[in-house]
């Protein structure tokens, strides 16, 4: 199994960058201890930790009673003063901007929709900044903005990936270290600053998601010009920097045996451990997910305790019937409660950004792509919808929206939703039978129709899931996620 980042390395990890990334300038401050225990999730000791290490490289300095201020950066490593660091990351900066002009119109538009902005804590500040003449460091204070709509969806991923974005897209360098840019895309009335609070400001959700959508395209052509501006005047361009995307959703926990049990559980849902079988054994599951015994024995003993299976001495585990008044138990545990919500997010991010992605794919789809899916609409017992998502993910061209759309789908396997349901095959039946109507959308080339469908199939999915938690298990926090409507979608979709 994939090595899991520590809690320790992703807090240190998420700091540093926010420095090198210029979100948090030599002689501000970082937030306090505190603060970052409740962002992060994690205990005291594994703040002090990161914050120590960030201490002995020189980042921050540390006094008594005090948020940790920052003190340095290597200019050579501080990517947002460096217009060589720029084009040695060409490409990957251009595909970070085009992933996020296209999930972010319907991310930010359902986390603003009902809330009143001029209450946020960095309301304020953002106005001042936006009629300011004034262009350094606003984009840092309309991040900051931004983070404080992005909290009101309760939704934690929504944040991640903001943040991922912000560390990632030069923001720095391009509004601050690069006149070509300022000059010409941060000149005239009115500014970016005063668009983006003019729209979350608006009641209508339509509204808001064409205006997002044309202001985070408008900031990917941007970068593009600038870009390509930088290439004609460099006599002799750098070979690019390999960089490495990734997307972490455990945020920094440990939890191997979480995820070898989501992993057991869809094969169960989806019949590959049949009911009355007997699991591999635990050597055989230790090998098979790269863990220790003991994690497979915990991983065991939480799927007993969920009523999947039961261990029997001398004999091995079997499968069982789930019985639902032992997942009802279970989430009893806060433990549990956060993977349920975990699961809950997970699927209301894959209802806001699958359809952008699946226009982007479809794009690129290959006549051998409709003769595979036809052959799998043929077998008995398939999943439709997940053989699409398949075939979509390996014919998206964003290398950083196959990455975080690859982690959301893996989280939200259909099997595992399966698994839940008191009529599985009922359920089969109305999943596939979208699946079909997907499939022939595609087909037809009617892709507006194609990519409605699987939004649709994600809808149903976290309708049926969290109706599950809260009428089966009486989680009544559940009801806190809610369930994105139609209207997230701008009216005029570009596919570029």
């Amino acid at each position: 199994m994939e090595q899991q980042k520590t809690r320790y390395s992703f807090v240190y990890e998420n700091l540093k960058n926010r420095i090198l990334s210029g979100q948090v300038l030599p002689g501000n401050h970082l937030p306090s201890s505190l603060r970052l225990c409740d962002e992060f999730n994690v205990g005291l000791p594994t703040v002090r930790n990161a914050l120590n290490s960030l201490k002995d490289e020189g980042f921050i300095e540390i006094h008594p009673r005090c948020a940790p201020i920052v003190r340095r950066c290597n200019e050579a490593d501080f990517f947002q003063g460096s217009e060589l660091s720029v084009l040695q990351q060409r490409d990957h900066l251009l595909q970070i901007h085009q992933t996020f002009a296209l999930i972010l119109p319907p991310i930010m538009s359902f986390s603003s929709h009902g809330h009143n902005i001029e209450t946020l804590p960095h309301y304020n500040d953002a106005a001042k900044i936006a009629v300011s003449e004034k262009k350094s460091g606003k984009w840092r204070i309309m991040s900051d903005l931004g983070h404080d709509v992005l909290k009101c969806s309760g939704n934690p991923l929504f944040n991640d990936l903001f943040t991922i974005y912000l560390q990632n897209g030069a923001f720095g360098y391009f509004t601050e270290g690069c006149s070509f840019f300022r000059d010409r895309f941060l000149q005239g009335v009115p500014t970016v600053s005063d668009r983006l609070i003019e729209i979350l400001k608006s009641d209508d959700p339509t509204y808001k998601i064409n205006q997002f959508t044309e202001v985070y395209e408008w900031l990917s052509d941007a970068v593009l010009a600038t870009i390509k501006h930088l290439e004609a005047e460099c006599s002799e361009l750098p070979l690019q920097s390999v960089s490495d995307f990734t997307w972490d959703t455990i945020r920094g926990h440990n939890y191997c045996y979480s995820r070898i049990i989501r992993d057991i559980i869809n094969k169960i849902g989806l019949n590959e451990y049949p009911v009355g079988t007997f699991l591999p054994s635990e050597a055989k599951l230790s090998k098979q997910y790269d863990v220790s015994i003991s994690t497979i024995r915990r991983t065991l003993s939480q799927l007993e305790e969920l009523g999947y299976s039961r261990t029997l001495n001398g004999r091995g585990t079997i499968v069982l019937v789930p019985d639902h008044s032992n997942i009802t138990a279970a989430l009893q545990n806060q433990a549990l409660r956060r993977q349920a919500l975990h699961y809950l997010h997970t699927i209301q991010l894959m209802v806001l950004i699958i359809r952008p992605s699946a226009l982007r794919a479809a794009k690129n789809l290959q006549p051998e792509d409709l003769k595979i899916l036809a052959a799998h609409a043929q077998k008995p017992g398939t999943i439709l919808i997940s053989h699409i998502f398949d075939i979509l993910l390996k014919r998206l061209d964003l290398v950083p929206l196959r990455t975080i759309l690859a982690e959301a789908g893996r989280l939200t396997e259909w099997g595992y939703c399966l698994s839940l349901s008191p009529d599985k095959k009922y359920s089969l039946y109305l999943l596939n039978k979208k699946g079909m109507q997907a499939y022939h959308n595609l087909s037809n080339n009617n892709l507006k129709a194609f990519a409605m469908n699987l939004e649709d199939c994600y809808r149903q999915l976290l309708r049926l899931v969290r109706k599950f938690v809260v009428d089966q298990c009486h989680f009544n926090g559940a009801l806190a996620v809610r369930i994105p409507d139609k209207r997230y979608v701008p009216t005029q979709t570009i596919l570029k």
